[in-house]
């Protein structure tokens, strides 16, 4: 769990958060450590489409099952 607080007038970074164990990465650097590029890409790759070809909300909610249907589409 982290978090990025951006300033909404200027863009600017304000402050970032690491997560809850911050005794594990108060010596690390969040904003240049590397990282996964699957954290990075999830956003544009699977988030992304979905908001614009489903027409999701930022807040949608996924069923967790093993499969689900979407406009009569089941998916697996």
């Amino acid at each position: 769990v982290g978090a990025t607080i951006l300033d909404s007038k200027t863009g600017g970074l304000v402050a970032i958060s690491g997560g809850r164990n911050y005794k594990d990465v108060v010596d690390r650097n969040q904003a240049t450590d590397a990282h996964p590029t699957g954290s990075s890409l999830k956003p544009f790759l699977a988030y992304g489409p979905a908001i614009e070809n489903m027409h999701w909300a930022t807040n949608h909610a996924l069923q967790d099952e093993s499969s689900y249907q979407v406009d009569g589409s089941t998916f697996r």
